[in-house]
């Protein structure tokens, strides 16, 4: 048994030795080739960097400067591809600074879309309160805006309600008609395409100004009115009594003009100063007619001394019912004469196309599915309403002279009044007059029965039961 231990020895012993031998070794040259160590510190440190130093004979400033010379040399060689930066100008500034869009208030405003017409009137303060008011009443619901100037003194007041007024306080009087087209060409140039200066003694056709000016091109520079043989100027002038037409871009032209104007001819007349500054400006004169429209005037002075006189002068001049304008009223009953007629005539006018629509539909009755059959009174009027179903059956009104019944769910009777009362005596009236046409021997005696309904495709229909009476033998006749 011993004997196998110490073989067993021996095997492991044969197999350790060389790696004890090669530590051995090792560890012998390490300790003989390391340097020996004094106090942590290496003892030949520094006599070898001194060695180093003495070796060059160089201080250590030296060394650094031509470490850096052979920096600076090898850089001229790599100059040229080195970056660059360049900083002149900068940072840049912007050329034009972004600006905020403020959209404006109406959409008409941002897409340049202007009213019609303004109508600018020269006035005064003693006559504003009548003449003013006036031709305010006959003209203002007609034409999109209108305003009044005057020329007011330091402590003067203006005690006129309803009327727009704009008033100037000038040392030097006489130049209304400047500071009005000043006004008007820097404050409403860019509102309105047309302005109508006028004065407060001129009647205006609302209806014929306002087919002048929508038949005209807003594109064109207007300076349109009637003119005068008296004037002794050179261009054809246009009247302010008359009234004259100017379009927008006209008055931009004029405006800054105007005083050079005022000046130069300080001994014209205010139409001589408009007409002469506008032929400098634009190199045009006063029109009459433009693009088909005509500028009609007529002159009361020669004619009319009193206002009785106005019917016999409308019947006997036909330039005076043509005419858009008519200057020289003297009295505020001359205005509402001239309205009165004015508007007779326009009357006449529509009932003569109604009756030309009558004939034609009638003339062209045959040629349609129903025939003249199928014509329902008043000729051109749509035909009544059908019912669908019992609920939607148009209800019928009965009413007599005085009383209505049964006009609401709530009440019996109720006393005519008010429109009511005006719209069945005039149907009455016009039914009347009907009969009498057809029956000149009949009298009218008195309404027996009424009904009356409305119909939204028709309007109002009325059945009338009538009673009259034969003069000669008294017989009593229903229709």
């Amino acid at each position: 048994m011993s004997s196998f231990r110490n073989r067993d020895c021996s095997l492991l012993c044969r197999q350790f030795l060389p790696i004890l031998a090669g530590l051995f070794i090792g560890i012998i040259i390490s300790v003989v080739l390391s340097p020996s160590e004094e106090n942590g510190c290496p003892k030949n440190s520094f006599r070898h960097f001194s060695d180093i130093i003495d070796q060059n004979s160089q201080p250590v400033d030296s060394v650094r400067t031509d470490s850096v010379k052979n920096l600076q040399d090898n850089s001229e060689d790599l100059s040229e591809y080195e970056p660059r930066i360049n900083l002149a100008g900068k940072p840049h500034t912007a050329k034009k600074e972004p600006q905020t869009f403020v959209r404006p208030r109406y959409y008409s405003t941002e897409l340049g879309i202007k009213d019609k017409s303004f109508v600018a009137v020269l006035s005064s303060v003693n006559k504003i309160a009548t003449l003013g008011v006036a031709l305010n009443k006959t003209l203002a619901d007609q034409v999109n805006h209108m305003a009044y100037f005057v020329e007011i003194a330091e402590n003067e007041k203006l005690d006129v309600k309803g009327l727009p007024i704009v008033g100037f306080k000038d040392s030097q009087q006489g130049l209304l008609t400047l500071h009005t087209l000043k006004y008007l060409a820097e404050k409403l140039a860019d509102t309105y395409s047309f302005f109508f200066l006028i004065k407060d003694t001129t009647y205006v056709n609302g209806k014929k100004l306002v087919n002048v000016v929508n038949h005209i091109s807003v594109t064109e520079d207007v300076y349109m009115g009637s003119t005068a043989n008296d004037f002794t100027t050179s261009p054809s002038i246009c009247m302010i009594d008359g009234g004259i037409i100017f379009s927008s871009s006209v008055l931009q032209a004029v405006s800054p003009l105007l005083e050079s104007c005022t000046e130069e001819f300080a001994f014209n007349s205010d139409d001589e100063k408009i007409g002469m500054c506008i032929n400098k400006a634009l190199n045009i004169t006063c029109q009459n007619q433009i693009q088909g429209q005509t500028f009609s005037t007529f002159n009361l002075n020669p004619y009319i001394n009193d206002v009785q006189q106005l019917e016999n002068i409308w019947e006997s001049h036909l330039d005076l019912q043509g005419a858009l304008t008519a200057y020289h009223a003297k009295d505020v009953n001359y205005f509402y004469m001239l309205k009165k007629l004015t508007s007779s005539s326009a009357l006449k006018e529509i009932e003569v196309t109604i009756g030309e629509l009558e004939q034609s539909i009638l003339q062209l009755a045959p040629e349609t599915p129903g025939g003249l059959e199928g014509v329902k009174w008043p000729i051109g009027s749509s035909p009544g309403s059908k019912t669908d179903t019992r609920f939607s059956v148009l209800r019928w009104e009965y009413f007599n002279a005085t009383h209505i019944l049964f006009s609401n769910e709530k009440s019996v009777t109720r006393l005519l009044s008010g429109i009511h009362l005006e719209d069945i005596q005039e149907v009455i009236n016009a039914a009347v007059a009907n009969v009498l046409n057809e029956n000149p021997g009949l009298r009218y005696s008195r309404l027996i029965n009424g009904y009356r309904r409305f119909d939204p495709t028709r309007g109002m229909d009325y059945i009338l039961d009538l009673l009259f009476q034969t003069p000669s033998n008294g017989e009593v006749l229903q229709k």
